[in-house]
This record gives structure tokens, sequence and C-alpha cells, in this order.
């Protein structure tokens, strides 16, 4: 491999920058190669070394280091954006990655950050002719490959969000103000300001009518806050109430950084059929609804294609999909495995990727499948984490797979919505089938179409058998085990308005859009307070109104003291049998004690050892 030699970095006049060291001549055979012989600044001593002879750089797996570099450098060029630092405020910015510009290209005079973003910069602006010398930073070991592959032609490196004018004049009390209206919450450094209108978004021409086209006039909180850091290529992880349009607060910013790159390609071009976009999600329903909703946003845009890649159907058919190539794939984490196994499809090339519902996504055996797939994209892709619901152990855990992210959340994340009207009975299991059919006869208080959720398969199959023969009403059952095809014309009729009721494992309980839907009935209660705010958010969408009813006795114990701590500040009325539970008496005593605990656990310093003593001398 042909070498590369960083003499592209040189201070400006007047203009002095840390993090760079001259590179000495390299043991052994000298280079006798006039193009191997560079110019090199070192711009700590703020000294010209001139005429020194540089052999290839032979890079090693993540920073680039030579093997006798310990001895002679005390502080290399970054080989790699990935290893260079986020800018400080006022500091110099790379113009390729946006990270911090330690360097400057003699032949630009633009800031860059590494070896790597100095290739990229000269390959855009033209003038970077030779292709072997954009890779030699790189060896050929794995690590380094996975980089090389990041400096190919098919990345959006260009990519650049700049701010709308009427956005870019906001000041930055008006732009707090705006957040706190809006109940934006944003945690990260150099968080771009939230837009009013999708017009600020400067999508194409092709995405802004289709936006137009099905509905979305004016963005929600979430949306004015996700759509400018996405389209600035940050790394995110979003936590938003159920229906609060976060779908399509991830797909706008991905199709338009896509179509970046695949708008300016002839259809014979071999970029044309890689993938850059991957979406995972944990259920067959959700990513149909993905999907679909990602073809709609495509429509009439140039070499933009989906996939769905979801168990339950025969894989044949995907393999030939994805041969036909495809930008963006939707997929399960089960069947995205099974196609990579089959080494069917290729993901380096992958810039964003998208793992909604994520608190699901890293449990219920999902993390090791998750992860498994997240090793095959680059190390440079941007990362999108989304959810209504994230409690802390999953915050922690996913923040690992994100690179200086923005955390973003609108409205009261991990609550229920408010536009859905909860009522909370307690009922024993014995009277539960009896109860439900009472609210189903009764027009007062069945509002269909409706969803009744239960826990398991075989309940939602005689439950829905039940139903239609005592209540006289046309309803079906919902779960995993049933053939896909008959999931998704159960699906279709239901929204239809075919058939008024759907009684449903949690297998409908997060992500999917049932748009008509009014009402949700909790015949079991689910195990987790998260699960119950999913399920109940099925019925408020968009700014929808709803209506949940929900079942529960002592056989949902593990859920009382959360929901009183979560639903009774809301207002929401809950039964005596539940706030006067000697369970919640229970826990809410050994939550005291546990407080008394960590009182007297006081930690010894200076200031309070003479007092400790004393105190324990009057105890013995």
């Amino acid at each position: 491999m042909a070498a590369f030699i960083p003499r592209v970095v040189q201070r400006k006049p007047g203009k002095s920058k840390p993090n760079i060291a001259t590179t000495k001549t390299r043991k052994g055979p000298q280079v006798s190669s006039s193009e191997n012989r560079v110019q090199m600044v070192d711009l700590r001593s703020g000294k010209d070394n001139v005429d020194k002879e540089v052999e290839e750089p032979k890079c090693e797996p993540g920073h680039g280091r030579r093997e006798d570099d310990d001895d002679d450098v005390d502080e290399e060029v970054v080989s790699f954006s990935k290893n260079q630092r986020w800018p400080e405020y006022g500091e110099p910015v790379c113009v390729v990655c946006g990270r911090y510009g330690a360097y400057v290209c003699d032949q630009t005079e633009q800031d860059i950050c590494s070896l790597e973003c100095k290739a990229r910069h000269l390959r855009d602006i033209g003038q970077h002719h030779n292709q072997e010398e954009s890779s030699n930073v790189y060896n050929e070991t794995d690590e380094c490959q996975k980089n090389e592959r990041d400096n190919l032609i098919y990345t959006d490196s260009n990519y650049t969000y700049k701010e709308h004018p009427t956005i870019a004049a906001l000041t930055a009390e008006q732009v707090k103000q705006l957040r706190d209206k809006m109940e934006i919450k944003v945690k990260g450094e150099h968080v771009v300001s939230p837009v009013l209108e999708f017009f600020h978004c400067s999508f194409n021409e092709s995405l802004s009518k289709n936006l137009s086209n099905h509905g979305y006039h004016s963005p929600t909180p979430i949306q004015m806050q996700v759509l400018p850091v996405l389209l600035s290529g940050r790394d995110v992880m979003v936590c938003a109430s159920t229906g609060s349009g976060k779908t399509a607060s991830f797909l706008l910013p991905m199709i338009s950084r896509i179509h970046h790159i695949t708008g300016k390609l002839l259809p014979s071009s071999p970029e044309v059929r890689f993938i850059y976009g991957l979406i995972l999600a944990p259920t067959r329903e959700l990513c149909m609804q993905i999907e679909k909703q990602t073809k709609e946003f495509v429509h009439g845009m140039t070499n933009m294609r989906t996939a769905l890649l979801i168990g339950g159907v025969p894989v044949p058919p995907q393999l030939h999909r994805l041969k036909m190539g495809v930008q963006v794939i939707v997929a399960t984490p089960g069947r995205m495995v099974e196609i990579i196994s089959r080494q069917a499809v290729d993901l380096t090339h992958v810039i964003g990727c998208v793992v909604d519902e994520v608190d699901t996504m890293l449990q219920l055996g999902f993390e090791q499948q998750v992860q498994q797939i997240l090793e095959r994209l680059s190390n440079r892709r941007q990362t999108m984490l989304f959810s209504a619901t994230i409690p802390p152990s999953i915050e922690a855990m996913a923040s690992r797979l994100l690179n200086a992210p923005v955390f973003i959340s609108a409205g009261s994340p991990s609550l229920p919505t408010k536009a859905v009207k909860q009522l909370i009975l307690w009922v024993e299991e014995k009277s539960k089938k009896k109860q439900l059919f009472s609210i189903l006869k009764d027009s007062r208080h069945f509002n269909p179409p409706a969803v009744v959720f239960v826990e398991s398969k075989l309940g939602a199959d005689m439950l829905a058998e039940a139903v239609s023969k005592v209540c006289h009403i046309k309803c079906l059952s919902m779960h995993g085990d049933k053939p896909q095809a008959e999931r998704a014309q159960i699906l279709q009729d239901f929204l239809a308005g075919e058939c008024p009721l759907v009684v449903s494992t949690a297998v409908l309980g997060r992500g999917v859009d049932l748009l008509n839907i009014r009402q949700v009935i909790n015949f079991d209660m689910p195990p987790t307070y998260e699960e119950y705010v999913h399920q109940i958010g099925r019925a408020g969408r968009l700014g929808a109104t709803g209506w949940s009813i929900s079942f529960i006795n002592n056989a949902s114990k593990g859920l009382f003291l959360q929901l009183i701590n979560k639903l009774q500040p809301m207002g929401v009325k809950l039964p005596d049998e539940l706030t006067r539970s000697a369970h919640v008496l229970d826990e809410r005593r050994r939550a005291s004690n546990s407080r008394k605990r960590a009182e007297k656990d006081e930690i010894v310093n200076q200031s309070n050892l003479m007092d400790l003593i004393v105190k324990r001398k009057k105890n013995k």
C-alpha cells in the first residue's frame, strides 16, 4: 500500500494549534523517493522542521502508531477522526466531521481534525487524484480495514446542516424560552436550536411535497428539536410520549441525508446498491408500519428503495429484494441476524442506524442480537435510540452505543400521555370476564374501535371467542403465534373498521399507530409500568383523545407503588384496595428504613470525626 504522509498538516500564519508532532525518520532502510520527502511543521514549538525524510507510516489498529514511535515521538498526529475530541466553545472545528480542528490543511487552509478527514476533505474538493494515497493511513488489520471503508466515495461526509436564517437569528434566551414553552429538554454539548416549521430544515422538493400530501404541516415538539439535531449528524437518545411523532423525527433526517448521496448517482452506479440506512424495531407490525411510512416519504425520489425484513414470511423473497438494491432496511433483530448469517447483506456502508423502542430492544433477549448487528456497521455511523419509556438502567446501557450524544425529551417522558383518560378498576381474577362483558354490552362504556390486552396467547384466543359468543361482537385475536399473513389481515380489517374489537397480547402494545383507536382495556395488567404506558398510549395517537380501562388486583402488586407515585400526581383516581394495600405499606416502610440507614451511615471526614467518636462512646 502506497505511503500517505502527513505533510498536509501545517500551521496558518500567526495561528498555533496543539497536538501535532513532527515525524522522525523511521529506523531501517531510507526512502529515496522524492514523493515521500515532505515538509512538517511542529506547531507546539512554533518552529519549522524541514527536509526530514519520512517513510511509509505503518498503521496499527486504532491510532496508526509506528512500532518505533514510542521513543522518537512525544505526541502523534491523530490518524482517525473518531480519536479526536469534540471542540470547546470558540475552538476551530473540522470542516469534515465537526470535531476539534487541531490541524490546518496546507492545500486549502481549512481546519481538519485528523489524517482521515484530510483525505476526505481533499477528495471532496477534487484535489485528491490518487486513490491509493487516500488509503495509506490505514493498515491491513481488521480495525484499519473498517476505518478504510469509512473513507470511500459513498459516504456523506460533505453533508452540512445549515440553520435557517430565521432560526439562526434567535438569541440564546429566545431558544431557551421556546424549549420551555414546548416542554423540550436537551442534554449535550453544542445542541442546535429547534426549528419552528418543516421548511426550516431545507428538505428537498420531493420530500417536502410528500410531507404535505400526508398531512404533515407543522412539526410536533419532539420533531422541532430532533430534526435539526439529526440533520447535523449527532447521535441521539430520544424519549417522548406515545403518539408524539417520533417515527417521522428519525425518518425525515435519515431520508434527507441518504438522498443527498443517492440523488447524485446514476442508476448504473454500484454505489446505488449500497445500504445506507438501517432501522431496527421489536415487532413485525411496527416494522411494517415504519416501512410503509418510509415509502410514503420517499415517493418520487430517485434511488430510494426500502426492504422489509421480518419473521413469519419466507426468506427467499426478502433476499431477492436485497439483490435488487435497496438503500433503507427496516427489520426485526431476529430476521436481520438470520440474513447476516447467510452473508446476504453488507452493512458496512450504513451511515444511520435507528433502534426504535430501545428499552425493549435491550431486554427480552434482543440485546445480544442488536449488539451482533451493530458490530457489522461502520464506526462512523450515526446512531439513534428512541422510545416512550427509557428506565435509568436502560439509559446507562444504551449510552454506551452512542458517541458524544444529545439526550432529548419532550413533554413528560416515561409518563402516560395526557390525551388518554385513565380508569383503573379493582377486579378480582374470577370476576374479570363478567366485568369485561358488562363494559362491552354498555354503549356508555364501550367506545369502539378498541383493543383488549391480555397476558397470554391462549388467553387471547379464548377471550376473543368468548366475547364473540356472549356479546355478539365481531372480535379477533392477535398474537405472535399466528401466521404473518393472518396477522396482517387482522390488522387491516381492524384499521378499516370491519372489526370493532381485537384481543391482543403485547404485540400491538408498542409503536404501532392505531390512529382510529378510541379505547384500550387492560384485561391483564402488563408486567411493568413501562409496558402500561405503551399500551394505554395506543388510544392517544398524535393528539387524538382516548380512554383506557385497566383491571387490577393483587396479582399485580409489584406495580402498586409505581402506579401511586406516577399516576396520583396526574390526578388519576386509584381504587382504595390499591392505595391501602398491605403490600404498599410494607414497600413504604422498607423505603423509609433504607433512608434512615443511609442517614446513619455517615461519611467520616475531618469535620465530623470527633462527633462520631463521642456518639460511639455514648452508645457504649
